[in-house]
């Protein structure tokens, strides 16, 4: 399976490069659910591999144990992609945790925003866009600099409503 052959040559990888390698591989694999719970046996060609099939989350529990030990946090719930994350953020990014919250924030706030006013077909499709556009700017533009990008944003506002009503 793809699973199998993947963790081979991971494995392969960090006997060369290092354990911390294939912590942080395996770290993202569970993270994104290549190692999913999904009832399929992960077993491979590789011995060790066999000797430990597993399947879905116990799977994925031996292969946390086994090759993150005490370097990593696990969350209460394995299966859940957001307590993934939350963790990860905690140890290694909470310096950052302001941006990926905003980043939230601006898809719930604003999920029908067009990238672009160009993309905008209606003044209130521009409306939505400049919306957006502004709390991205509130978020993470310094308050100094923010009427650059706010004066951007309103003149781009003002040359595609232009654009849209004639």
């Amino acid at each position: 399976s793809f699973e199998a052959t993947f963790l081979i040559r991971v494995r392969s990888f960090a006997r060369s490069r290092g354990k911390m390698v294939l912590r942080i591989l395996i770290i993202a694999l569970l993270f994104v659910g290549v190692a999913s719970s999904d009832g399929q046996n992960s077993a491979g060609a590789d011995d060790q591999l066999q000797a430990h099939a597993q399947t879905g989350a116990s799977y994925a529990q031996h292969l946390l144990n086994e090759h993150a030990g005490d370097y990593v946090r696990v969350p209460t719930n394995t299966t859940n992609p957001k307590a993934w994350h939350d963790v990860f953020v905690s140890q290694y990014a909470e310096a950052y945790r302001h941006y990926m919250d905003a980043s939230d924030r601006l898809r719930e706030s604003f999920p029908h925003a067009p990238s672009s006013a160009v993309a905008c077909h209606s003044v209130e499709q521009l409306k939505e866009w400049s919306g957006a556009q502004r709390m991205l700017i509130d978020s993470y533009v310094p308050k100094a600099y923010s009427s650059f990008s706010t004066g951007a944003v309103a003149q781009e506002y003002k040359d595609n409503k232009a654009r849209i009503e004639n």
